[in-house]
């Protein structure tokens, strides 16, 4: 475990070796090397609406080039974003099957969720997903077709003061390709290196007409992408929940709801007819190993279409207009739905026999979820004067559709086996009995905005000693609208052993925006920005969020900068809605009644009501950064940043053992009902402004190429990011607890790319290391695992994973290249996550961090006509 731990040391000591010996050599070369000194153009840089010469300004931002993109053979976004050193605990990844998001993925920079990361497309927002999670709303990273991003900027910073609501831990900013021009057509295909999970990928794309010369660009990128699902028994490390083999004696998490099942028989549990032989036990029961009909990995397929188009129909003026429809479709299967109808838990029939079985007849359980996502943007932009402008008028929609199978009825269950029209374990059941008793269940989804902004920037306002002042500011204006309804069954409480959540009925409110921006090189060394913007929701709070930040060069070739940054997050349809979810919280006391510890007050259930909250205020944070960017010589930087995040007024559902803990707070007296005799009949458990977090930590970035002349070129890209603390204050007066290195939470992440270019090949390998974690949730929490599985002490930490990729690209063919991908070199399997395995029976890996594939081949042939 200590070796593994070394390997992240080791990471770093790679890059620093790399940058070392590339520097020293590099003189030699750049002396052979001449260069006519290019024109400078003034780019806009996420994080500031001001266009600037300088890539690095006083907030850290991160970028993705298109060739790296390349490089990762990634078919999805989400690949991509996943592997980020800075993305961490709390994101979705598409393969969760018991979510109430089943289908999206997500990003969650610095481990604070989807909601505290603002996703950008071309600098605007982008469709919120169709259905909601249970307190979420967020942005499918799939439904951006990555054929047809030019680069991403990940901007780790908060940023409200720029962009508005769920900028608080950072922004991602796809930007897509403008002003192509030309044909190519690119087709690749993959397979695990065992020939599982196969996947067929198209793009086409397509460009007309140079704005400086012809007034005009039109271009257009189609995208398919086709996977086929990756079946748990087809990974051959954990393909079984047959743990013993892994030196944990009490390891077998195979269950005794199986198919065809078990009867109940004097407290003797017997196998039923027709189990197969390799599921029986030496005890004589059928056992159900529920990754035989489990997927790790989704069969997916994606259709994209985007266009653009510009037209310059003056001197300084333009029209320009974007479009783009993906539909992604994605089915998750997984093990059949058990029943029991007794206190037993065995589902007992007429005549006394019980039973522990699992309705295979029904099939598997799958979820078939379409995302339709539309993407309509048009408007003008040019300058007038020194001042230039951008408005545009838009519409993003996103409609889910979510069909579930193999889920249970349990009245229409109950009544057919009290009529016995069906039998437990057999066959043959009638088909329009299974029908009855597990129809298909249909949940439908919808968020919609419609919006207008107008932007206006001047890089050139007026001159300090250290140059030209630089000046933006803008007005925005958003409809926002949801719907999210559950199918009928869900709702009336009819699915057995599965709630849903409460009907989410069309809703909208409009969000009114306003900013301005302030840039000032008071000094040739020292530049001062600042920032404000106000958002105004019609349901949710308004907020005014400031930002400053510093960039001061002490050298020429060292930079020191900084930042101080406030932000908000809205709160989101689901969290103000009125719908009411309705629990019930077993063996509660009341402090009131329960005195002695013997009263019948001092063990009850509860029933409890979980609603929004229309009186809720905006989560709120404040965001510190500060750094150094070192370019000891051309072509070579390196960065170091510290920042440190604290959100506060955090919204969740109240916690019941706090309310009743704290009910004589008239605030929190109101939240509970008693009748006559003074006895909680009901609790309230609404959404409310109560937790707060702090995370902190560094991030350091290192990139350089390096000329070889008649060898080629060397290039070299590492980041790394490292959390110091993730301290959670769930309540006002409760302990603050750190959860930084407790499950799911590793203190480090990093990555290192090394590539060399020779003629008409390109070769680049690259590493990804994820540092272990602790088996327990909080530090509070002990590991038992021995006691209760017999397991070695050695699981109560999930190991650190290191896994290599490869690439090798060839461009000796006119107008074609081709390129070959292998992901997971060394066909390393992802750690044994005996949290996830043993105490939750599911994947025992974490699938947030690790991927189930092993090695995998992507072989593609881009060819442009010309």
């Amino acid at each position: 475990m200590y070796l593994k731990e070394k390997k992240a040391s080791q990471l770093v000591r790679t890059a620093l070796c790399l940058m070392a010996g590339s520097m020293l050599t590099m003189n030699g070369y750049a002396q052979a090397v001449t260069e006519e000194p290019a024109k400078l153009q003034k780019i806009e840089i996420t994080g500031s609406n001001i266009k600037r010469v300088q890539t690095e300004g006083a907030s850290p931002v991160q970028i993705i080039t298109r060739a790296e993109l390349e490089k990762t053979g990634a078919t999805s976004l989400s690949s991509v974003i996943q592997n980020l050193s800075s993305n961490n605990a709390g994101a979705l990844t598409g393969v969760e099957y018991n979510g109430f998001s089943p289908g999206a993925t997500t990003a969650s920079l610095r481990g604070l969720g989807s909601g505290a990361t603002l996703v950008l497309v071309n600098g605007r927002r982008v469709a919120q997903y169709g259905i909601t999670g249970f307190q979420s709303q967020f942005a499918n990273l799939d439904a951006i077709p990555v054929g047809a991003v030019d680069h991403i900027d990940v901007l780790l910073d908060g940023a409200s003061a720029i962009y508005g609501s769920e900028a608080i831990a950072g922004v991602i900013n796809i930007w897509l390709r403008k002003d192509y021009t030309g044909s190519e057509v690119k087709v690749s295909g993959g397979t695990t290196s065992h020939g599982k999970a196969k996947s067929k990928d198209f793009n086409l794309s397509y460009g007309m007409g140079d704005i400086a010369a012809d007034k005009f660009n039109l271009m257009g990128f189609f995208e398919h992408h086709d996977s086929d699902a990756l079946s748990m028994r087809d990974i051959n490390a954990y393909n079984s929940q047959d743990y013993r083999g892994f030196g944990i004696t009490k390891g077998d998490r195979r269950t005794a709801y199986s198919v065809p099942g078990n009867v109940l028989i004097n407290n003797v549990i017997t196998a039923l007819p027709g189990c197969p032989t390799a599921n029986l036990a030496p005890n004589g029961r059928c056992l159900l190993d529920r990754f035989d009909w489990t997927d790790a990995v989704p069969k997916r397929s994606n259709d994209s279409f985007f266009a653009r188009g510009e037209y310059q129909f003056s001197a300084n003026h333009s029209f320009f207009i974007e479009a783009g429809v993906t539909q992604i479709k994605t089915n998750l299967r997984f093990d059949p739905q058990f029943y029991a109808n007794d206190d037993a838990g065995t589902f007992t029939i007429a005549g006394g026999k019980s039973y522990l079985v699992r309705t295979g007849d029904l099939g598997a359980r799958t979820i078939d979820v379409k995302d339709t996502e539309t993407r309509v943007i048009g408007g003008f932009k040019g300058t007038l004067g020194s001042w230039e402008y951008d408005t545009s008028l838009g519409y993003l929609q996103s409609k889910v559709n979510v069909d579930q199978r193999g889920f249970i009825i349990t009245d229409q269950m109950e009544a057919a086996l009290a009529n016995g029209t069906y039998v437990p374990g057999a066959a043959n059941n009638a088909a329009d009995v299974r029908a009855r008793i597990s129809p298909m269940l249909r949940r439908q989804g919808e968020n919609k905005t419609w919006f207008a902004d107008l932007k206006v920037s001047n890089s050139e306002l007026f001159e300090l000693p250290g140059g030209f002042a630089g000046s933006a500011a803008g007005i925005e204006y958003r409809r926002e609208s949801t719907s999210d309804v559950d199918d009928q069954y869900f709702l009336d409480q009819r699915v057995y052993s599965i709630g849903g959540l409460p009907k989410l009925p069309f809703s909208s409110r409009n969000v009114a925006s306003a900013y301005g921006e302030l840039n000032l090189p008071v000094l040739k060394s020292l530049e001062l920005s600042t920032a404000v913007r106000a958002d105004n929701y019609s349901v949710g709070g308004n907020s005014l969020t400031p930002k400053i930040g510093a960039k001061w060069s002490v050298l020429p070739t060292v930079v020191l900068r900084g930042t101080i940054a406030k932000g908000f997050r809205a709160p989101n349809f689901r969290e103000i809605s009125p719908s009411v979810s309705v629990g019930f919280y077993n063996g509660q006391q009341d402090p009131v009644l329960c005195q002695t510890g013997e009263e019948p007050d001092c063990n009850i259930s509860l029933k409890a009501n979980i609603s929004g909250n229309a009186n809720l205020k905006p989560e709120k944070s404040t965001s510190n950064t500060i750094g150094i960017v070192w370019e000891p010589v051309k072509d070579y930087s390196v960065t170091l940043d510290y920042y440190k995040i604290e959100r506060r007024d955090e919204i969740s559902s109240l916690d019941i053992t706090y309310l009743l803990s704290n009910q004589k707070d008239p605030n929190f007296a109101k939240y509970i009902t008693r009748d006559k005799g003074g006895h909680i009949t009901e609790v309230n458990l609404p959404y409310i402004n109560i937790g707060k977090t702090q995370v902190s930590g560094f991030d350091l970035d290192f990139k350089g190429k390096q000329n070889l002349g008649e060898y080629g070129k060397l290039n070299f890209r590492s980041k790394m990011s490292l959390t110091r603390e993730y301290l959670t204050t769930p309540f006002p007066d409760s302990e603050t607890v750190d959860y930084n290195k407790t499950y799911s939470q590793p203190e480090f992440r990093g990555s290192l790319a090394v590539g060399w270019e020779k003629g008409p090949w390109s070769h680049e390998a690259s590493g990804n290391y994820i540092s272990g974690y602790d088996y327990v949730g909080t530090p509070a929490e002990s590991c038992k695992i021995d006691i209760i599985y017999g397991a070695p002490a050695s699981y109560c930490r999930v190991a650190s994973t290191t896994t290599w990729n490869w690439f090798t690209g060839y461009k000796g063919f006119k107008n074609m290249e081709l390129a070959l991908n292998i992901s997971n070199l060394f066909d390393t399997k992802p750690p044994f996550d005996a949290r996830s395995a043993l105490n939750n029976g599911s994947f025992p890996y974490n699938s947030g961090y690790n991927s189930p594939f092993g090695r995998r081949f992507q072989f593609s042939v881009k060819y442009a006509f010309k």
